[in-house]
């Protein structure tokens, strides 16, 4: 028995079963007519970027958030392991941790590398799937 809850955004295609509700606002082809500068999201890359600040500015509020955060977490939760975790197992944790933050730390450095050309390509999607157009 077919659901008949709608939103106002969304549309229907028909299928032979029934009906399967497609959201609009999640098609990356579909041009919302953002635009931002790409000067700006340079600036922000370059002087902010480790911290997600283009990120923030672009739309993309999720992944700004998570590297604005990450690396603090992990650093907070290395300090507290270091001061309440002794013996062998203690060892055993913060090595394995030793090794796990430099290649964090490396994986938001590619990240970063790898944001710039699509900044610099001007193909950036928001968190909505929306394409944002760099002028």
């Amino acid at each position: 028995m077919p659901v008949s809850l709608q939103r106002a955004s969304y549309h229907q295609v028909p299928m032979q079963q029934g009906y399967i509700p497609i959201r609009e606002e999640r098609s990356p082809k579909r041009s919302a007519g953002i635009v931002k500068s790409k000067k700006i999201a340079l600036l922000f890359w370059f002087f902010c970027g480790i911290y997600g600040a283009h990120n923030l500015y672009l739309g993309r509020v999720r992944r700004g958030v998570f590297l604005l955060t990450a690396p603090w977490i992990l650093t907070v939760t290395y300090i507290m392991l270091m001061f309440f975790m002794r013996g062998l197992i203690g060892i055993l944790v913060l090595s394995a941790l030793g090794f796990i933050f430099p290649i964090f730390i490396l994986g938001i450095f590619i990240n970063w590398i790898i944001e710039l050309f699509q900044i610099l390509s001007g193909r950036i999607v928001d968190d909505y799937g929306r394409m944002i157009q760099l002028k």
